[in-house]
């Protein structure tokens, strides 16, 4: 049978920081990071359905980036992420309740060739999800690394 919808509590609170430096001959380089805590909200990874499990979703995620554009028309960087949607997550293993990691992370090179209002992007990102599984059960990084080569035309 059908159930009536419920509210639940839910909050975010978020900070980022961005600093650029001009190193003249060397070019530019920006450095920057966000960090963002939350409970209730994700709707993409791990639906938080406070309601339904009986308790509250503590998420946690952040990233730090650096990008270093030597000239006019190169860039190429580095970026950290990760994210823990449940910080509470646990599952019956063995008739044991068990914590389980479900964070996700990703460390990413980058690398770009611009020219007027086009850009050549290549870029590659390590995934570390634990949503996968050994034969005999047991939570394991799912791999599913990436490479991209993007093209980018700005009218």
């Amino acid at each position: 049978a059908a159930t009536p919808s419920a509210s639940c509590d839910r909050f975010a609170v978020a900070a980022d920081l961005e600093l650029t430096f001009d190193l003249h001959d060397l070019g530019k380089v920006m450095v920057y990071g966000e960090v963002v805590a939350a409970g209730n909200l994700d709707r993409g990874n791990v639906i938080a359905d406070p309601v339904a499990s009986g308790r509250d979703y503590r998420e946690l995620g952040y990233y730090a980036a650096v990008i270093h554009q030597p000239a006019r028309w190169a860039m190429y960087g580095v970026r950290f992420d990760r994210y823990a949607p449940d910080a509470d997550a646990n599952e019956l293993r063995t008739g044991m309740v068990v914590p389980v990691d479900q964070t996700l992370s990703t460390l990413a090179v980058t690398g770009a060739v611009m020219v007027d209002h086009a850009r050549l992007i290549l870029e590659w990102d390590h995934n570390t999800n634990h949503s996968g599984r050994t034969v005999s059960g047991v939570p394991t990084n799912l791999g599913d690394d990436a490479v991209t080569l993007r093209a980018q035309v700005e009218l």
